[in-house]
């Protein structure tokens, strides 16, 4: 989810799933009209070895500016393949 400066997911967890397990990648693309283009790409950079049972995951936030850089007006895109919510 995108929202209010703010990119949000929810990520399968045992129990062990943090905001620091994630990194974000940001790739300048093509502007479009003139506004700069960012991909963005999430990558779990810590497993999660516990054994909890949490079926509806957790949700893992983002502040575009403050984590991942991006001021001002842009568009972005999400490069990871988003499974549809239930």
């Amino acid at each position: 989810m995108l929202e209010k400066g703010k990119f949000s997911f929810i990520a399968e967890t045992g129990g062990c799933t943090y905001k620091k397990s994630f990194i974000i990648k940001v790739t300048e693309d093509k502007s479009l009209a003139g506004v700069p283009h960012y991909r963005l790409k999430v990558e779990r950079v810590t497993p999660d070895y516990c054994k909890g049972l949490f079926a509806d995951g957790v949700r893992v936030e983002f502040d575009l500016e403050k984590d991942c850089g991006l001021k001002g007006n842009y568009t972005v895109s999400i490069e990871n393949k988003i499974l549809s919510g239930k």
